[in-house]
This record gives structure tokens, sequence and C-alpha cells, in this order.
């Protein structure tokens, strides 16, 4: 179990204690830090002495937290997690269960800590694919905050990629591996999101950017291709929309989505004015 530490130490008390809940109980926990503070250390080496805690001079991004995690762990399956987040009991279980019914990449649903019309359309504009109350099943992509990679297979594909995308990256690279990631709604944990409107809507836009920079680059795009992309994105935005809609709908949270719906679809809006952003200084580059 690794986590990623930066400035954790209002959430990762919470976090912890939900692990020493678990009810599948052979598993160590790794912390790495990289908090300029000492909040985060203090809470572990006081609280928490049952976790190998790990502090980084300097700041690492959240995925190379997590590639330093997997340099010091020793079991054969690696499962990722953030200090925001808080595990339901059977989490460990669930995951262990989708390992030993022969997967080697694997994740679960991420719900929503706090109820409210902001922090559920922040949670569904970054979480409709991975709703509690899903369908078990193969998935394209999994995110970091809830998913497990068989320690062999990590070496193989790895290491995550430092982009904020590295968590698609890392399930695209399984799937070309022929291994196809495996979603189990049941293995759930809940995200704390502490976020104003600037906040949301930056990280979107960023989250887009850093995205439209890849993907254009993986898959080879040509400039008219960029430019068509670019263009599109208020269609784009809204077709993400609607497939939120749907994935909100099969999982039981169509009338959550739709309280919220300015929320959501101001962050779709968000992150596809990043990806356009990004497609359009691709575009110019290649003139």
């Amino acid at each position: 179990m690794i986590l990623p530490g930066w400035n954790s130490h209002a959430t990762v008390a919470a976090c912890l204690e939900s692990l020493r809940c678990q009810t599948f109980r052979d598993f160590e926990t790794i912390l790495v830090d990289s908090s300029p503070g000492l909040e985060t250390e203090a809470i572990c080496r006081e609280r928490f002495p049952e976790i190998r805690y790990h502090h980084h001079p300097t700041r690492l991004s959240a995925h190379g937290a997590r590639n330093l995690g997997v340099k010091l762990a020793r079991g054969g399956i690696l499962v990722f997690s953030d200090p925001d987040c808080r595990m339901s009991p059977v989490w460990l279980e669930r995951l262990e269960k989708a390992f030993r019914s022969g997967h080697r990449a694997a994740g679960g649903s991420v719900g929503n800590l706090e109820d409210g019309w902001f922090p559920g359309g922040v949670h569904i504009a970054k979480y409709a694919w991975w709703l509690p109350g899903g369908h078990a099943g193969p998935r394209p992509d999994l995110p970091s905050a809830n998913v497990a990679y068989a320690h062999d297979l990590f070496d193989e594909i790895g290491p995550f990629p430092e982009q904020w995308c590295g968590d698609t990256l890392l399930a695209r690279r399984a799937a070309a591996a022929g291994v196809a990631p495996w979603f189990d709604p049941a293995a759930e944990v809940l995200h704390d999101h502490r976020a104003t409107w600037g906040q949301f809507l930056r990280e979107r836009f960023e989250r887009g950017c850093d995205y439209g920079l890849v993907r254009p680059r993986l898959e080879g795009w040509s400039r008219a291709r960029l430019l068509a992309y670019a263009l599109a994105a208020p269609l784009i935005a809204g077709w993400m929309t609607l497939r939120a809609l749907r994935y909100a709908a099969l999982a039981g949270h169509l009338g959550n989505l739709l309280w919220c719906l300015p929320v959501v679809a101001a962050g779709y809006a968000g992150r596809q004015a990043g990806e356009a952003a990004a497609h359009w200084r691709l575009a110019w580059r290649r003139c």
C-alpha cells in the first residue's frame, strides 16, 4: 500500500485510521512524504508507528512519490491511493480477491466523502467513470486514487509517467501488454475534496492541458487533427458530460449528477479548454 504525501496533514490521519480497519490484514503501508513542513511526519511517527514513513528532501510529484514507494515495497501486489482518501473496510480484501481471480491490474470505485451541491459536482466531474454502484468489468483506465498492479507487471510497464495523466498512461501500457485493467466497484474509497471554484477549474484546466500535450504525441496526430480537436472543444465537453450522465445512471447516481450538473459541466468545459490550449500549442509548433 503506497501513499504519496504533500502537505497532507489535514487528511492523512483519517486515511491511516481507515487502513487500520481493513478486513484483509497482510499488507504494509508506505507513505512517501515530500512536504516542506513536519506536520505529516509528526502524525505518522506519533500516531501510526506501524507504517513505513519515508521523507524526501525535495518536492516530488504524486507519481514520483509513488515510483519511489515502489522501490521501497516488498509485496507482490502494489496498491496505490492518496492520503485524502478513506478506505472502506473491505477495500483491500476486494482488490486481493481480484488478483486471486487472475487479474494483474485492478481498481475500485471512488465515492465522495462530503455531501453538497459543489463537492458533489467536483467529485462527479473527476470520477464519473468510477462511481460506487457501477458494474464490475474491464475498464480502459483506472485512477491512481484506487488502483493496484502486480509487482512484476509494474516492473515491466512502469514506472508511472510523471505527468498528471500518468495513471491513464500506465493503464494504457498495461492494456498494450495484454492486461486489461479490472474494475470492482465494491473496492471503494471515499475522496475528501477540499477546493474552491478557482482551484477546481484551474485543476481541471491543467489536467486537460497535460493530457492534451501527451495524447497527440502518443497517437501521432497531424496538425489538421490538432486544429480540428481544438475547434471542437465545446462539442467534446458536451459529449463528455453526456458520457458522465450515462455512467452516473448505470451506477445509480443520475439524480446526484442532475442536481449538480452546472458544476459537472463547468469541470468538463475547463478540462476541454485545457486540452484545446495544448492542441493549439502543438499545432502552431508544426507551422
